[in-house]
């Protein structure tokens, strides 16, 4: 197959925290107060704080909306192949 001069690469900027807010926020927290950028850690804390109160008042909803953890399990890839 011949490369097309005007397609892009393809980059792949995906981290372990990716698709996973409350990771997300954390190392946003982390990487503030290591830049000392505080309006970053202190944005990153105000979206820890929303996660917390999201498992909360919500558990099973937050445990379902954490994207990362299928994208990362073997057994979210292939529901046909589970068997009993």
């Amino acid at each position: 197959m011949i490369a097309a001069p005007l397609v892009a690469p393809r980059i792949d900027s995906t981290q372990w925290y990716s698709g996973a807010a409350v990771a997300l926020e954390i190392h946003a927290v982390s990487e503030g107060i290591r830049r000392g950028d505080w309006v970053e850690g202190r944005i990153g804390g105000l979206g820890v704080a929303a996660e917390t109160v999201g498992v909360i008042v919500d558990p099973i909803g937050t445990l379902a909306s954490w994207e990362w953890a299928g994208r990362w399990s073997t057994y979210s890839r292939s529901p046909t192949s589970w068997t009993c």
